[in-house]
């Protein structure tokens, strides 16, 4: 695996972070749409929760693989961390401009309690923030 520096492993995190965000609106649209319809709402959100896991997981591999990999561990987590917080940024902006709703709704989701309903959105962010560091460790 080759070795970058921190900054150009950030530079094109964030451009994968944005693909992933293309990704999983995508993937909110064909859950509303198809998934849940078909198989319900409770295997709905855990399909569609696995699916985006499977994403930004195969992302984070393409990254490293074919971009590189900073020294050390720093960026790694840094990358990770911004992912995250990122995330939850992007779906606060959807849910208060996007559709008006109040912020609250947001924090609804991410409360710990939804994942006996299947809604892994927490879990997912926390996935997301840990892609980097242990990806790169399963590649090493």
């Amino acid at each position: 695996m080759k070795t970058v520096s921190p900054l150009r492993f950030l530079a094109w995190g964030f451009a994968f972070w944005l693909s992933f965000m293309v990704a999983a609106t995508l993937d909110g649209v064909l859950r509303m749409g198809l998934i849940i319809p078909v198989i319900g709402d409770f295997w709905g959100h855990i399909v569609s929760g696995l699916f985006m896991v499977a994403v930004i997981y195969a992302g984070t591999w393409f990254l490293l693989r074919h971009i590189g990999r900073p020294k050390g561990d720093g960026a790694l987590w840094a990358l990770g961390l911004f992912w995250g917080a990122a995330t939850v940024g992007f779906e606060l902006l959807i849910v208060t401009v996007a559709r008006g709703e109040p912020a609250s709704v947001l924090w609804a989701d991410y409360h710990p309690a939804n994942i006996l309903s299947g809604n892994f959105i927490l879990l997912g962010i926390v996935l997301m923030a840990l892609a980097p560091p242990i990806m790169a460790r399963v590649m090493r």
